[in-house]
């Protein structure tokens, strides 16, 4: 099967869930989810297992689809339906109707296909069956299997809309295999579209349960908010978004219905009919607060309501109604339907946006036309959750909290327009004002004149001068802002006068964007004291409109792909918009054109055209990169760069720098097919019987074969340019001595070249397989297969003869598959009919099995039908052969059920070739038959009006056929008893007949009259099929009406206006609030309802007044803002706010007053009897916004230091007098006393200053007089004063009574003088900014104080732009701005975009307040390139007899400090030996998280190599670093011994312990070869020839060698002034199929220790120092002191020089001689060989008991005393010189035994005591107690050889200074402590 075929095996494992299971958690799809396995099923049979759970009613659960077989299970009306065919028809199940799946509980549904039998199960208890009849076959399902959606499928037998499913689901098994076992796609083989794990719990959400939306990409739809007269919409929401979709819903013909935030602020839209309107809140809703929201649609006005405030606008009149379509999108878009609304130019959807626009919050209470919308009615979700957690402190319904706030407020509903300079009032404002657009230039700065706000009517009509008319900015522009030149307190008001337009001190600055038009909205008023009409109280909005004349901005060009551009070398690659993107909005893409910069090098490379291909070219078009015409054609060098600019005819862009690298050629045949031909005729050879793949991305270069050996039988013809056709074979033969070099070898086998000297060798990819002609004519080169189920190979060759070559030749290899390749199809078959197994069905399409017969076996029979021979009918077949089903006489029968599925498995076998195919599917799809009637699924009794039409739903009467559609389904109905049934659109006209699709689409009405039950008889008919009989109930009942609330008002008193005032003879009535104070009326002072609680917002609950009110009057407010009396008025009207009462009878209104009006309540036909409605009239009332029961305190505004007039219109008490009696009203006065003064100010009347001796003063003197208020010039922003007020009688003295008097605060409100200038408060001007990315500039980095001006009116101007990027606005962060304020940066809104550059810049700016000097400053702007780091380049070692290791970021590891942290790796040469492989795939690069998560791995392919070298790049988006390289290395399967220590000048015997290769020896069954490829630098290493002392130089052993004690070190070190030296020596570990590996063994040379050598050695060692006794335990290898308070272990010096990897593998340097630690000790411990750890090979000693150790060590005592008793023997013969001594130095082998000997050992127990006596000088070089005889060999001849030292001359050698430390006095023995 090979590498391919495995990893699509494994690939469809995973898909099924056939590589573990994750258990049984279910998965949640949400209406748009659905699974997708992309795999071709075959089968007789069927099965099919789920569970499933949902409230959805509607919804695709199961699809298993083919060309024209299908298996289809779906929820309907909340039951399920089965549709199949399975080759005989299609056949339909559906389960009964009591059994509802759509209640949110768990259900398990089976189905299954046997025999021509369907059988569908519900909740293992409900079963429903059908038959197939007719011909049936193997079910195909070529486009595979879908759960819970069909993926946008287009087959025919999914028409009509069909919901994807949305609920949970677990445990599907289709076929006994599990899909929902793994949620993870695999591309090509299943895809998971937005399933998650688990349930998810807003599937269980309440009605009242809010809905978060969590992410930029969330959205919910509804079923279609239908607007067909007019449409209402109330939710409420939460959020702190400043701009996002709230809601849209489209319509037919292109139309719409918006609502969005932007800025904070809701805006509405409408479009209809090609025109589209706006409608914008004021009331900002992003401050995480909960608001209501009300959006009111009818056909002729837009409504948008935020709490208490509310804006309407009227619609263009239409001639075709708005029709909705398509769901209701709630918090966010789709990406289908972003798409289309981005063309719609909504600010909340940009155009060229990738981010999310969805709204970020919560959202409750949603309302469609007073239907509730909760999540359980949702047809999609994305990213949302159930329930939120509110930031307020309480738990209380904020819907229904605001909701009640509006019903208490009297603030009446405002009104916004969208056609400039028309209020909603049509009176004298309409001819007030007149406006004219303003023209600017695109980021320009323009005056905003007089003739561009002309006021009409002349101000000197209303004596008021044109200083006091003022313009107040409501909402400022969207793309600039208005420059006022006017006083501060006019300046932080954002108003300006008439007189200030006049002047020329209003401009408006342009930001720069792009955006055509711009506006504003404004009021107008008067600051007058006089009484103003309505339209200068600044109350009517206007919207001023702004007209921008673009102008030509600069291209901007970038590199998405990154800066680099990878080509093969010699090769040509095409430019496209996705390399090279250039954009500019203001220009056309063709006037774009690209310009080549700088020295461009044409040796390395060249732009070309292919208008004229091979010229360089130095510019081109973006028409010529768009249509592909650009290539860059490589030569030459590797490395090269392009410097690119654009153009739009005027303005050049930016520079970007392309750089260019190339890589080598890789070729791979990717098709070879062959051809066949018939004898003497022709075939064309195509692309898909022979191409080439090359490694890497797409390429531009002609592929040219040249053909090395032509066909024997035939020629290979060309065709030339003019049609005929050419000889294109080479004739001659190839030489025998042509050499053939492997390049690429096969894939799933290998060459062998057989040869009887040199045996078989292996393809090698570092040193090619190469052989000759004469090899391949000789037949010793072998095609060996290695990789199972494979049909094809292939090996590319290069052949060289003489001075000719020819590259890239491919082989074709053709294997013979081991089984037979067994292809089926599926079929279709008539319910209950029959259908031949034709060739087609049962197909063999190798050609290496045509012309065997073979047998078919039924694995598993059909189910809902057999198979059987034509010959002999209704024998059920289990086999039959090719050749009956090449002669069509196997047939497929169906049994005649309504199973519409059906399958059966088969297998082909062959006896005489032996060999098998594998079990195939075959699936059987049923046509079904219609021989089905009609099932009656609803019939529910009508409840209906008296006298009303009711229109009859499915939900009321419905039937269904499973075989027919609802058009074909008739009913035939009797005379109803109380009413007659007819169309909607023709009420009066009764009918007798209609249909189920008619019901559907809620087109049949029912008229009642006459008595209240009733009914009628009907019958349903399928044209064929009757169902029974049924009456249909109707009921009708009466409707009532009740007053719900009547709770009265409550109003404070209205101001009396004089006679003799100008506005009394105005006739004020037409003005609302002109006289008299107003309140509305609401539902919650006044509410009738019916008891139709279903047509709430469609019945009208009427009010007529009978008795009017006696102290005011009923108003109601018209769409134009007029008023006029009402009488009757609706519970609409109420709810609306629109009815109000005035309060205009002064005259008979005291201190308090009671009112009221008569009523009749009515909803024909029902009506109430009169009612009353009381009115209380007080100055006791409180209402919102009013803090004095006085008549006025409206408190007084100063500038710092100034002085105010306070008169009576700010302070007026006289409403007091209205306590008293009316007689005695003119005996009083009103009386004032000041009880806390002024803390910033004084108070005078007249001269006198108001103090607390004198706190008096009278409302006859503030009438008359005033009294003043003069600031004391500080700092202060307000001030107060409270007093005490009560009606005096004007005969006694004004002193404050004890009671009956009313205490009140004046407020005064001070405006600030600009008189400090602003400071800079940031030391270092400085940034510093990642390259190309972006940075808010805060207040740390920047920030000016001013104690008189806050931070919006310090304002930073840009002198000089930075160089290497642009400052801009968080809202616009695209556009440089070169003005913005110490706000904008205090609130994170200025920002710094850095252009990609390398290079730091500066910015210029100065900052002023508008009223002193500005402030000149230089800001430092600091570049953070962007880089890639290699945090981690180990070495890959690859255990020695493994092919495959993984490689992670243990190994290779990178971090980058770039905004992308994906970088990939790209390989930049080929490996020699070996590939990379991810899931069994050879890849050529790779990226960082296939080293983290371990799926990276290196292979080895040649088992000759002992490494190998990945040379790679990384890669970013934004950065490349280049010309890396990981070592790969086979690690020796061998154990060293670390830390080993030989004597110099004496020979070493290699032992196992020092190394072992047993474990190499054992796993490849062979005695490993060392092969010395460094020898020792300081000795030799030399091998013992036979038995004898004869040594001679190893380069060449064995592991038997050394287990044999074959093999000496022989050191020879020159250690001149040091205490050691490091060694090693280098070899290439070999052993049988496996590849070598280099090892080395460490180890270190000191001088050999006399003493110690002319010792036994035992395996248990002892150090004896002055005070403790240390023994070695040889089973731990560790030191133990017996005893001794002081712990004393003396250890070898470490080792403190090391090789470089190159001369040396232990790491030494050349020409430097290694040292030791001067803190080595010179006494030792001698460890015994490890026997534990010898192999059965290797020779073994021994083992003694404990119990000779107990016995020997006394012994070994007594041994010691005898050598201390002869040293000091030897001390006193110091002028006596002794016999001649043995030599002390013996060989070390002499001492250890290393082969089986018959001669008794020594005692292993028996411990070695050393004596080393202290050398002179540490400082002077060693001295050797007795020479080495090799060291005297190597002295002169004429050298008297010392190989005896004398025991005096080891004492006569110690440092004078060590002796005086020497004890004098044997010390007192301790516990186990012995002389020595």
């Amino acid at each position: 099967m090979g590498r391919l075929g495995a990893r699509r095996l494994f690939l469809l494992a995973a898909c099924l869930g056939l590589c573990g299971a994750r258990g049984a958690l279910g998965a949640s799809f949400y209406g748009e989810s659905y699974v997708e396995l992309n795999i071709i099923e075959v089968s007789s049979e069927l099965s099919l297992q789920l569970k499933f759970q949902t409230s959805k009613p509607r919804g695709l659960l199961f699809l298993a689809a083919g060309k024209n077989d299908y298996c289809i299970i779906e929820l309907l009306s909340g039951n399920l339906r089965v549709r199949v065919n399975l080759g005989a028809g299609k056949q339909v199940l559906l389960s009964e109707e009591r059994l509802r799946t759509d209640d949110l509980v768990w259900h398990l549904v089976e189905l299954y296909y046997v025999k021509n039998n369907v059988s569908l199960v519900i909740d293992k208890h409900y079963e429903t069956t059908g038959h197939i009849t007719g011909e049936v076959h193997n079910l195909h399902f070529q486009h595979g299997i879908y759960i819970a959606g069909h993926g946008g499928l287009d087959v025919p037998y999914l028409n009509g809309e069909l919901p994807n499913f949305r609920g949970c689901m677990e445990d599907v098994l289709f076929n006994q295999e599990e899909i929902l076992a793994s949620l993870r796609s695999y591309p090509g083989f299943k895809k998971v579209y937005e399933v998650s794990l688990g349930c998810s719990d807003e599937f269980f959400a309440g009605e009242d349960e809010a809905i978060n939306f969590f992410s930029s990409r969330s959205y919910v739809t509804f079923p279609e908010w239908k607007v067909p007269g007019e449409g209402l919409l109330e939710f409420a929401l939460q959020t702190g978004t400043q701009q996002a979709l709230l809601l849209f819903q489209s319509g037919r013909e292109g139309n719409f219905v918006a609502l969005e935030i932007v800025n904070g602020l809701l805006r509405a839209h409408v479009g209809w009919s090609k025109s589209n309107t706006q409608l914008s809140s004021f009331s900002l809703v992003s401050d995480d607060k909960w608001h209501v929201i009300q959006l009111k649609f009818t056909g002729s006005s837009l409504a948008l309501m935020v709490d208490e405030q509310g804006v309407r606008t009227l619609l263009p009149l239409q001639s075709k109604p708005f029709v909705s379509e398509g769901p209701l999108f709630v918090g966010g878009l789709n990406a289908r339907k972003g798409e289309e609304v981005k063309k719609l130019g909504f600010a909340s959807v940009p155009k060229k946006s990738a981010r999310g626009v969805s709204f970020k919050g919560c959202l409750r209470g949603l309302e469609a036309n007073s239907e509730k919308r909760a999540l359980k009615d949702a047809l999609v979700s994305k990213d949302i959750a159930a329930g939120c957690k509110t930031r307020s402190s309480d738990h209380e319904n904020p819907f229904m909290t605001t909701m009640e706030n509006l019903l208490r407020s009297e603030v009446p509903l405002s009104t916004t327009v969208v056609e400039a300079g028309k209020p909603f009032f049509q009176d004298a404002s309409s001819y007030f004002l007149s406006l004219s657009n303003l023209e600017i230039q695109e980021g320009g700065r323009a005056l905003l004149e007089q003739r561009h706000m002309k006021v009409d009517v002349e101000s000197e009509d209303l004596a008021v001068p044109h200083s006091q008319i003022l313009f107040k900015i409501e909402e400022m522009p969207l793309h600039g802002f208005l420059q006022l030149d006017v006083s501060p307190v006019q300046e932080m008001e954002k108003a300006f006068t008439l007189l200030d337009l006049r002047q020329g001190k209003v401009w408006y600055v342009h930001d720069g964007s792009e955006d055509p038009r711009d506006f504003f909205t404004f009021s107008v008023s008067s600051n007058s004291k006089q009484k103003m009409p309505f339209y200068l109280q600044g109350r009517v909005p206007y919207v001023f409109n702004i007209t921008v004349i673009p102008v030509n901005d600069p291209p901007h060009l970038k590199l998405p792909e990154g800066n680099l551009l990878l080509l093969f070398e010699n090769s040509k690659k095409r430019l496209t918009p996705n390399i090279i993107h250039v954009s500019d909005p203001d220009t056309d893409s063709l006037s774009l054109s690209f310009s080549i910069l700088g020295n461009f090098n044409s040796d390395a490379g060249f732009l070309e055209n292919t208008n004229d291909p091979g010229k360089a070219i130095n510019g081109f078009t973006h028409g010529d990169l768009r249509d592909g015409n650009i290539f860059y054609v490589h030569r030459g060098p590797r490395n090269s760069r392009i410097l690119l600019r654009a153009s739009d005819g005027e303005l050049v862009s930016n520079t970007v720098v392309l750089r260019v690298m190339a890589v080598p050629w890789g070729f791979e045949v990717a098709i070879r097919t062959g051809v066949v031909v018939q004898q003497g005729g022709t075939v064309l050879i195509t692309q898909s019987n022979l191409s080439v793949e090359v490694n890497g991305e797409p390429h531009e270069m002609e592929i040219r074969y040249a053909i090395t050996q032509p066909p024997q039988f035939g020629q290979i013809q060309q065709q030339g340019s003019s049609g005929e056709w050419k000889q294109a074979v080479h004739e001659d033969n190839i030489p025998a001595e042509a050499m053939f070099i492997v390049r690429i070898p096969p894939m799933h086998g290998y060459l062998r070249k057989s040869l009887p000297e040199e045996g078989s060798l292996g393809a090698d990819e570092k040193s090619p397989l190469i052989f000759t002609q004469q090899d391949i004519d000789d037949g010793n080169i072998h095609y060996v297969q290695i990789a199972p189920e494979q049909q094809h190979d292939h090996f590319l060759l290069d052949v060289v003869s003489g001075i000719q070559a020819v590259n890239g030749i491919e082989i074709l290899v053709d294997i013979v598959p081991k089984r037979i390749p067994l292809e089926v199809q599926n079929f279709t078959v008539q319910e209950g009919g029959s259908k031949a197994l034709l060739e087609d069905y049962l197909k063999i399409p190798s050609k290496y099995f045509e012309g065997v017969d073979c047998e078919f076996v039924l694995l598993k029979p059909p189910q809902h039908g057999y198979v059987e021979n034509s010959n002999f009918p209704r024998i059920k077949l289990m086999k039959f052969t090719r050749k009956q089903v090449e002669n069509e006489a196997i047939y497929y029968v169906h049994d005649d059920s309504e199973e519409l599925l059906d399958n059966f498995t088969v297998f082909a076998n062959s006896s005489e070739l032996g060999k098998q195919s594998l079990p195939q599917t075959l699936f059987v799809t049923v046509e079904s038959v219609n021989d089905e009637a009609p099932v009656i699924t609803a019939n529910n009794i009508l409840q209906v009006w008296a006298n009303s039409v009711t229109e009859i739903t499915s939900g009321d009467l419905c039937a269904e056929d499973e075989d027919s559609s609802p058009q074909d389904l008739i009913y035939w109905v009797s005379p109803p008893s109380n009413g007659h049934l007819a169309l909607k659109s023709f009420p009066g006209q009764s009918i007798q007949n209609f249909t189920q699709a008619q019901i559907n689409k809620g087109l049949v009405v029912f008229v009642h009259t006459g008595a209240m039950s009733g009914g009628f008889n009907f019958q349903v008919t399928d044209g064929l099929n009757f169902a029974p009989r049924q009456i249909f109930s109707i009921t009708a009942r009466a409707l009532t009406i009740s007053l719900e609330v009547n709770r009265g008002l409550s109003i404070f008193p209205g101001t009396q206006v004089s006679l003799a005032s100008p506005l009394a003879t105005e006739g004020c009535w037409s003005l609302l609030l002109c006289e008299g104070s107003t309140k509305p009326l609401s539902s919650g002072d006044l509410r009738a309802v019916t008891n139709d609680a279903d047509s709430t917002g469609n019945r009208t609950v009427t009010f007529t007044v009978i008795n009017s009110p006696r102290l005011g009057r009923l108003v109601r407010v018209n769409s134009d803002n007029s008023t006029e009396d009402v009488s009757v008025f609706t519970q609409t009207l109420v709810s609306e706010r629109l009815i109000l009462y005035q309060h205009v009878d002064h005259e008979n209104t005291g201190w308090t007053a009671e009112d009221s009006f008569t009523f009749t309540t009515s909803s024909p036909p029902a009506a109430l009897g009169p009612e009353e409605f009381r009115i209380t009239i007080s100055y006791e009332i409180t209402e919102p916004g009013r803090h004095s029961r006085l008549l006025a305190n409206t408190g007084a505004a100063v500038k710092e230091g100034d002085k105010v007039l306070i008169g009576q219109s700010n302070l007026d008490a006289s409403n007091l007098l209205l306590k008293l009696p009316k007689s005695q009203r003119s005996s009083y006065e009103i009386w004032f006393q000041v009880i806390s003064l002024p803390h910033h100010g004084t108070l005078m009347v007249g001269e006198r200053n108001i103090t607390k001796g004198k706190p008096n003063f009278s409302q006859y003197i503030v009438n008359k007089f005033g009294i003043i208020y003069l600031h004391d010039d500080s700092e202060s922003l307000a001030d107060n004063f409270t007093f005490a007020v009560w009606p005096n009688q004007k005969s006694k003295s004004a002193t404050k009574p004890k009671a009956d008097f009313l205490e009140e605060m004046f407020n005064i409100t001070i405006s600030p003088v600009n008189d400090q200038a602003p400071a800079l408060k940031t030391k270092g001007l400085r940034l510093k900014v990642l390259q190309g990315n972006r940075l808010v500039v805060g207040p740390e980095n920047l920030r000016v104080e001013d104690l008189d001006s806050p931070p919006e009116e310090i304002r930073y101007m840009i002198i000089r732009n930075p160089n290497n990027g642009f400052l801009a606005l968080a809202h616009h962060p695209d556009i440089p701005v070169h003005h913005f304020t110490q706000a904008d940066i205090d609130n994170s809104r200025v920002l710094f975009i850095q252009d990609g550059s390398p290079s730091s810049g500066v910015f210029y700016f100065s900052v002023t307040d508008g009223q002193h000097r500005p402030l000149y400053k230089l800001f430092h702007l600091d570049v953070i390139p962007i880089s890639i780091t290699l945090v981690n380049l180990t070495d890959l070692l690859l255990p020695q007899g493994q092919t495959i290791v993984p490689i992670t970021n243990t190994h290779l590891s990178a971090m980058t400090n770039g905004r992308s942290p994906q970088i990939t790796y790209k390989m930049t040469w080929p490996l020699q030996h070996g590939h990379l492989l991810i899931e069994n795939q050879v890849v050529i690069s790779f990226g960082q998280e296939d080293l983290h998560s371990g799926r990276l791995s290196y292979h080895m392919t040649n088992l000759t190599a002992s490494g190998d070298q990945l040379h790679f790049s990384l890669f970013t988006p934004e950065s490349n670093l280049t010309g890396q390289t990981l070592s790969i290395r086979v690690q020796p399967l061998l154990r060293v011994m670390s830390n080993l220590t030989i004597a110099n000048r004496v020979v070493y015997q290699l032992r196992r312990k020092d190394l072992d290769a047993t474990e190499l020896a054992n796993r490849t069954k062979s005695d490993p070869q060392f092969e010395v490829t460094e020898p020792p630098v300081h000795g030799r290493l030399v091998r013992r020839v036979g038995r004898g002392a004869e040594m001679e130089n190893a380069t060449l052993f064995t592991q038997r060698d050394i287990d044999q004690g074959l093999l000496m070190l022989n050191p020879h070190a020159n250690l001149t002034g040091i205490d050691m030296v490091n060694d090693s020596f280098t070899f290439l570990l070999r052993a049988d199929h496996v590849q070598p590996a280099i090892g080395y063994l460490p180890f270190t040379i000191v001088p050999p220790d006399p003493l110690l050598l002319q010792t036994f050695i035992p395996d248990v060692s002892l150090l004896v120092t002055s005070n403790n006794l240390v023994t070695s335990d040889f089973s731990q290898e560790k030191l133990v002191v017996s005893s001794g308070p002081t712990v004393q272990a003396e250890t070898l010096g470490k080792l403190t020089q090391a090789r470089q990897q190159q001369a040396d593998p232990w790491g030494r340097h050349h020409g430097q001689e290694p040292t030791m630690d001067s803190r080595a000790s010179l006494t030792r411990i001698i460890w015994p060989p490890n026997t534990t750890d010898a192999s059965p090979q290797a020779p073994t000693q021994p083992r003694e008991s404990n119990y000779l150790v107990i016995v020997i060590v006394p012994s070994a005592v007594v041994v010691f005393l005898l050598i201390v008793t002869a040293m000091t023997l030897c001390i006193r013969m110091l002028g006596r010189r002794a016999e001649k001594a043995k030599p002390l130095i013996k060989p070390l082998t002499d001492l250890e035994t290393t082969t089986p000997s018959p001669r008794p050992e020594r005692s292993i127990a028996v411990p070695t005591v050393t004596v080393t006596p202290l050398l002179k000088s540490s400082s002077s070089p060693p001295v050797s107690l007795c020479r080495d005889p090799l060291s005297g060999q190597m002295a002169s001849p004429a050298t008297e050889p010392v190989e005896k030292c004398a025991p005096w001359e080891t004492w006569m050698n110690l440092d004078p200074d060590m002796v005086k430390l020497c004890r004098q006095t044997n010390p007192t023995l301790k516990h186990n402590q012995y002389w020595v």
